[in-house]
């Protein structure tokens, strides 16, 4: 549910962003906004996914959420060395780009545990 807030946020601003520089709001805008912000869901669906799984009581909810940081933990890896990939980023450019993602999604783990217990 988050991910759709955010999503609809992402659009808004957009949208607006646009009308502040001179481009009235449109549905063809909006629409454009919407596909163009979709990702963000879509990179969200397969841990959800996973997370359902738990909740649901098909897996445990500890392993659920472990199984669920450690596919969007992939994905995000997977998504860097793709974009490496289509930039013809050099050997050492994505090894800085992969260590730079691994180290904010350590963060990002080390702030849940800490944080939220």
């Amino acid at each position: 549910m988050t991910a759709l807030v955010f999503y609809l946020a992402h659009v808004y601003a957009r949208v607006l962003g646009s009308w502040i520089e001179g481009e009235p709001p449109s549905a063809l805008r909006v629409r454009r906004e919407l596909v163009q912000e979709w990702p963000m869901v879509r990179a969200q669906m397969l841990p959800a996914a996973v997370l359902l799984l738990g909740a649901l009581g098909v897996i445990s909810s500890p392993w659920g959420i472990s199984l669920a940081m450690g596919v969007a933990l992939a994905e995000l890896m997977t998504g860097v060395v793709l974009a490496c990939r289509k930039a013809g980023a050099t050997r050492s450019q994505a090894t800085i780009s992969i260590s730079a993602a691994a180290v904010f999604a350590l963060v990002v783990v080390f702030l849940k545990v800490f944080v939220h217990g």
